[in-house]
Parts: C-alpha cells; sequence; structure tokens
C-alpha cells in the first residue's frame, strides 16, 4: 500500500477520465468521511443525547473511515483490472494522520499541563508528514540503506544505527498505542455502574 510515488504518472493519469474518475471517487471517500466525522463530534457534544464515544476514538474516526472507504474501492478498482494511482497516495496519508492523532493523543495523556506540548504537537506532525513524503519521493529508502551500513560495536556483535533507530520508534510506538487503548478502557470503566473505589483501582491498574 506504501510505495514511492512515480510523479510522472500524474500528468497521465490527469490526462485520462479513467485518472479523473478515480480522483473523484478519492474525493467522495473523504467528503462521506468528514461527514461521519462531523456527525460524530455533534452526537458528543449534545448533552442531551446518550452516548459511548469517547474522545480519544472520536479524534481518529476521520481517517479510520477514510481508510475503509478508500480500501474498499481500491479492492472493487484492482478487481477491475483498474490502476489506483491516487488512491494509493491517499490512503498512506490517512495512516499518516491517524498515526499523528494517536501520537499526540499520548502525548497529551503523559504530559497533560506542559507549556511545551503545543510546539510538540507540531513538530510530530511535521516529523511524520516529513517522513511519508521523503517515502514517496523514494529518499527515506535510501536514507535507510546508508544508515543500515554504519555499524555499531555492541559486545562481540554489531548493530547498524537504522536498526536502533527503528527499534527505538517500536517502543515509542507501543507505548503511545497501549497510553492510547489504556485510555478507552479507562474512560469506559469509570463510567461503569459499580462502586467507586473498585473504579478508580481499575483504572490505575490500566
Amino acid at each position: 500500500m506504501i510505495n514511492s510515488v512515480d510523479w510522472s504518472q500524474i500528468q497521465i493519469a490527469m490526462s485520462t477520465a479513467r485518472g479523473w474518475t478515480e480522483l473523484g471517487i478519492v474525493a467522495v471517500c473523504l467528503g462521506i468521511a468528514w461527514l461521519v466525522d462531523r456527525r460524530v463530534w455533534r452526537v458528543r457534544e449534545d448533552k442531551t443525547r446518550p452516548h459511548r464515544l469517547v474522545g480519544s476514538f472520536a479524534r481518529v474516526v476521520f481517517p479510520l473511515t477514510a481508510m475503509a472507504l478508500l480500501g474498499v474501492a481500491r479492492a472493487v478498482m484492482h478487481r477491475r483490472g483498474s490502476p489506483t494511482f491516487f488512491i494509493d497516495i491517499a490512503l498512506p496519508m490517512m495512516l499518516a494522520l491517524v498515526a499523528i492523532r494517536v501520537v499526540v493523543y499520548g502525548l497529551r495523556r503523559v504530559f497533560r499541563n506542559a507549556a511545551w506540548l503545543k510546539t510538540s504537537e507540531r513538530a510530530v506532525a511535521f516529523a511524520i508528514w516529513g517522513v511519508l513524503i521523503l517515502h514517496f519521493t523514494g529518499v527515506l529508502p535510501e536514507i535507510a540503506g546508508e544508515l543500515d551500513s554504519i555499524d555499531i560495536p555492541l559486545g562481540k556483535s554489531d548493530i547498524t544505527l537504522w536498526s536502533v533507530l527503528t527499534s527505538t520508534f517500536a517502543v515509542i510506538a507501543t507505548l503511545i498505542v497501549t497510553l492510547w487503548i489504556s485510555g478507552l478502557v479507562e474512560q469506559r470503566v469509570m463510567k461503569a455502574a459499580f462502586d467507586v473505589n473498585l473504579r478508580v483501582v481499575l483504572s490505575k491498574v490500566l
């Protein structure tokens, strides 16, 4: 799904009716996802109506809905033998948006009142979009290859700088996703209809 983009194909895609049709499909998928997102937030903001949607999940409704719709459209087009140039660009962009919103949510849970958090949120967004752009342009695989060639001696074995970076990213990503999931469950537990002390203990354990 996430491959480097041959930008020379844009002009070719835009010169055909099939390319414009695919671009329209992408626009429709994003439009439907936006409408679903607006609906979810209106339900959450309506205090007169009960709902079970937690804020952490509501933050990723738009990109997840868009990814689901784009994935279905991509599968249908592939079954018909049609290329999916614009959909293959839109899908990783939505995935990046999910990553940005989950990371920002994780930062807000860890550092609730930090003054530097707003600047860090922008840095996270720029970093993730930057990595995606580097991948689209084919630069990221070259950087990964160079970093993978740099050996770091560790005892009797060597590890590469690329493996250190990817392992660090994996640990951070795991921590953030864990915080996000625990936040979802904790909010549900705190709203459950049983003893307050037990709810507090369960939320701390989570």
